[in-house]
């Protein structure tokens, strides 16, 4: 078996998962930093707002 490449696939990994994570938590932290009204005109601009529309009796 080959144990370097694993060991390097795996680092990879780990730091394809940090990445993640760190964008995740800049999402979040743009998020609760971002006014509602601001938020929500940036909600309107996505695909989703149709949805959005619906679902807001």
């Amino acid at each position: 078996s080959d144990v370097g490449g694993t060991a390097i696939a795996n680092g990879r990994l780990r730091l394809e998962i940090r990445k993640e994570i760190s964008r995740t938590h800049v999402l979040i932290t743009v998020l609760m930093t971002t006014p509602c009204l601001q938020l929500f005109s940036i909600a309107v601009q996505t695909p989703f707002h149709c949805v959005l529309l619906y679902m807001v009796p």
